[in-house]
């Protein structure tokens, strides 16, 4: 059986430090399952 997450974290880089971010995904009736890096 598949456990679904509905959070997820997203990184920034701001003055030479990386901060991350919760994202709270459950308003979607979709759940992400691939993430892909962009540098942008």
């Amino acid at each position: 059986m598949w456990h679904l997450d509905y959070n997820a974290y997203v990184w920034s880089f701001e003055n030479n430090v990386w901060k991350q971010q919760m994202v709270e995904l459950q308003r979607t009736s979709r759940a992400v399952c691939r993430a892909k890096w962009s540098p942008n």
